[in-house]
């Protein structure tokens, strides 16, 4: 038999393979260009709203905003997945039976899939078996925790709740000085056929310990100044939270620039843990140097001089030179904590003030002691001061004097529910002063004042702020009394369009305002604003009234304002620029 070649011709062969193989590479260039192409992806949901739909959306890795950096075949291997995440994500809504019908298509240029889902009934929870051991089962707040206990048979299995329910426990549990609790066990029995659920805790406390010795680094304050700031004692039961109190109240007294306390587990004896403070004292001396503008009174500057520990005690020293082109003020404090540094401080006093403003021009001499603690929430200041001052009204050629001794006494209240940007709050300052006449004093008086304002949020955007001031001013031959204790209105502060301390001086105030803010972009709002206000002899008389628009920035150092006012009642009068800074409460 011979084997010949007719039907093989290999050079026919091989130009036919180079065609078939530049084809194939060609046709897989261009699937791979199509397939590498940057497309848009379009999600709809439907069965599922609210925080469900949120976590569905958050759970699903076919995502529209990484479309662009997906291929074709990325997305449709992604979406093969979907129900899978999507069943995922309502789990811990108590939805263990959910059904999913999906479909994606390519439309309009673009790729659009829609998850049509199905959450069937919820999973309720169908036995509680939980079981507390150890010194807990003698704890009253335990016994308490547990009559309320937060998951019930019946409730929907909520993942978030039960998470929340065993984070209290444990809370309560170091909070209440139980420091090797620990679950025992923890089980979550999901039956799908019969759809049950049951829940099971073995909760062993353990024992519960004590505050042992306390100890404190090498500071240039006397330990015995130091266990003033403790809110607990040695041999008390421990507690996370009164070791966060006595943390916070060191931070508080302006006296160390940092705080840590360490209770030192390891080392706890007979179940009492010492504890362990590494206080960082502030610098003894520091200088302050600021500047700035107000539309009232001009260019501003402001210099200050603070020296800590004169002794082992806390006693401190500060120094402030602050003014304008119409008013200068220096003012020094020998600051001395009182019987509970963290609250309680005697305030030594001396200060020189000199103002040349509407009302008239000035120069008071003030000093005294005051003190300063805290009753039920509300910070307290008693003092006594004698004041000496020269004055002349506007318009006035005399020169008059007047020595006053002043007892006083004032209620200040703030709260929000942000210290440096609050959105909701309020504050309340309450003053009580006045003299007798006869005691190191040429008249009686007695002076009455509360200042309000509390804001609060209407919507996401919208933020409405109220405040307002009442007045009066009691006594015989009030018209001796000098300009500083004579009530004035007018300004960024009080009724806006009108100049600082315009309005006035008079025996009786009265101040509202009115503003709404929108915001704009992030905490930047736009605002609108309406004052009245009045301050004079008799407040019958005609209140004067402001009004007109603003830009308010909520810094890290404060509310910035910036507002465009109209003396309503001076028609005569220009628009009028005001620039306000400080915190909101």
């Amino acid at each position: 038999m011979r084997v010949t070649d007719d039907l093989f011709d290999i050079p026919v062969i091989m130009g036919a393979m180079r065609k078939f193989i530049t084809l194939l590479c060609f046709a897989f260039c261009l699937s791979s260009s199509v397939a590498c192409a940057a497309v848009k992806l379009v999600n709809h949901f439907s069965g599922v709203t609210g925080d469900v739909l949120k976590n569905v959306e958050a759970r699903l890795a076919i995502n529209e905003k990484d479309a662009g950096q997906l291929t074709v075949s990325e997305i449709k291997m992604l979406y093969k997945r979907a129900p899978r995440e999507i069943d995922a994500a309502v789990q811990p809504f108590g939805y263990f039976r959910a059904k999913v019908r999906s479909r994606l298509a390519y439309s309009n240029g673009q790729w659009v899939a829609t998850y049509n889902i199905h959450l069937g009934r919820p999973l309720h929870i169908t036995s509680v078996d939980v079981k507390l051991s150890g010194e807990s089962l003698r704890d009253h707040k335990f016994r308490k925790y547990m009559a309320a206990f937060p998951l019930r048979r019946g409730d929907v299995f909520l993942a978030s709740k039960y998470k929340s329910a065993k984070k209290r426990l444990f809370d309560l549990a170091a909070t209440r000085g139980y420091l090797a609790a620990r679950m025992v066990k923890s089980q979550v029995q999901i039956d799908l056929k019969r759809y049950t659920c049951a829940i099971i805790w073995r909760f062993d406390s353990g024992p519960r310990y004590s505050f042992g010795n306390v100890y404190f680094g090498k500071t240039p304050l006397s330990e015995q100044f130091l266990r003033k700031f403790l809110t607990f004692k040695t041999g008390e039961y421990y507690s996370e939270h009164k070791l966060q109190k006595t943390t916070q109240h060191y931070n508080d007294s302006d006296l160390f620039y940092s705080v840590v306390a360490s209770p030192d587990y390891k080392s706890a004896k007979n179940l009492h843990v010492p504890i362990h403070f590494h206080l960082m004292p502030r610098w003894s001396k520091q200088y302050a140097i600021g500047a700035g503008f107000g539309t009232d009174t001009g260019p501003r500057g402001m210099l200050g001089f603070t020296m800590r520990n004169f002794n082992k005690t806390g006693h401190r020293l500060s120094l402030v030179l602050k003014g304008s082109m119409k008013d200068l003020n220096f003012e020094g404090h020998y600051l001395i904590p009182g019987g509970n540094p963290a609250t309680d401080l005697w305030d030594i006093s001396a200060v020189t003030q000199y103002q040349d403003l509407k009302p008239g021009k000035s120069y008071t001499i003030k000093a005294g002691p005051a003190y300063i603690t805290q009753i039920w929430g509300w910070k307290q200041t008693a003092g006594l001061h004698l004041q000496r001052e020269w004055y002349k009204p506007e318009g006035s050629n005399k020169t008059s004097s007047s020595t006053l001794l002043i007892p006083s006494i004032g209620w200040l209240r703030s709260k929000g529910n942000d210290h440096i940007r609050p959105t909701r709050g309020y504050r309340i300052n309450i003053q009580l002063q006045g003299a007798v006449q006869g005691a190191l004093s040429n008249s009686s008086f007695f002076q009455p004042r509360i200042d309000a304002k509390t804001l609060f949020t209407l919507s996401n955007r919208l933020m409405f702020v109220l405040r307002g001031t009442l007045g009066t001013t009691q006594g015989n031959n009030l018209n001796s009394l000098p300009l500083t204790l004579r009530f004035t209105a007018g300004g960024a502060q009080s009724v806006r369009g009108y100049g600082y301390q315009g309005i006035g001086p008079g025996d009786e105030l009265a101040v509202a305002s009115s503003e709404l803010r929108f915001r704009v972009y992030k905490q930047w709002y736009a605002a609108g604003f309406f004052d009245v206000g009045n301050a004079s002899d008799s407040l019958t008389s005609k209140f004067h009234q402001g009004a007109g628009v603003g830009v308010v920035w909520l810094s890290p150092l404060g509310a910035i304002e910036l507002t465009w006012g109209w003396a309503l009642n001076s028609p005569n009068s220009p628009w009028r620029i005001q620039f306000s800074m400080g915190p909101e409460l």
